[in-house]
């Protein structure tokens, strides 16, 4: 759990705390969006007191995806890895569940079931991951470009999952936020992609860092949407 990982054009493969000045610097805008997303729930005061709570839950989820990548672009261990992938996907389930449940209001079983297709697709995606050459993308003889696109296969899904909810929600009041969520999440992803090849530029940049800024406001577009199509009391 101990054992580093080099995976960012920023850091390299230097192992000091402050090594990701702009990666940990742009986790910030998650803890924004937390911020002004208390705001919006805090205006909503008509929601239902269940879902009221749910989506406190997921505001604070939001806040803790910040914290635990700080933690680990500060400390890129193994153990410090597992606090930034799994407020992660714990986040983007309970959101996707929020889309089915409030905003196109299908049933429970319906919405479960199209959320198991969605963790599914996420499994053929790290199983895909296995099968290639995935190893960390620095090395001490250099950046390594690998087929994985240092780990982005495994979004994919995520950003398939909110094109169709955009293009689905038709003339719903939530459409326009789910449409700019998708395009936040597609141009931070496309940043996470490309990072390794920042290292081959003469110009420092940390792409790895707009991840973070596209992720963030993708995630705030998502909840605020949430907000506006929660059951009212």
């Amino acid at each position: 759990m101990g054992e580093r990982v080099f995976l960012y054009c920023e850091r390299g493969m230097k192992v000091g705390l402050l090594a990701e000045p702009a990666n940990l610097a742009s986790n910030g805008a998650f803890l924004i969006a937390a911020i002004l997303l208390w705001q919006h729930l805090a205006r909503a005061a008509n929601t239902a007191p269940p879902t009221r709570r749910w989506l406190t839950a997921l505001i604070a989820l939001t806040a803790m995806v910040g914290v635990g990548s700080s933690i680990f672009h500060a400390v890129p261990t193994r153990g410090a890895q597992v606090l930034d992938v799994v407020p992660i996907g714990l986040l983007v389930v309970a959101l996707l569940w929020g889309v089915l449940r409030w905003i196109f209001e299908l049933p429970a079983p319906r919405a479960t079931g199209l959320l198991a297709c969605f963790v599914f697709s996420v499994g053929a995606a790290l199983a895909i991951m296995a099968g290639l050459d995935c190893r960390p993308g620095l090395t001490p003889q250099g950046v390594k470009l690998g087929p994985c696109l240092n780990g982005s296969w495994l979004y994919v899904p995520v950003l398939a999952a909110l094109v169709i909810s955009a293009a689905c929600a038709g003339a719903r009041e939530a459409a326009r936020s789910l449409a700019a969520a998708a395009a936040a999440f597609a141009i931070a992803l496309l940043a996470r992609s490309l990072d390794l090849l920042a290292c081959r530029s003469p110009v420092w940049l940390s792409l790895h860092a707009v991840w973070h800024l596209g992720a963030a406001a993708a995630a705030y577009a998502v909840l605020r949407a949430l907000i506006i199509a929660a059951p009212r009391r």
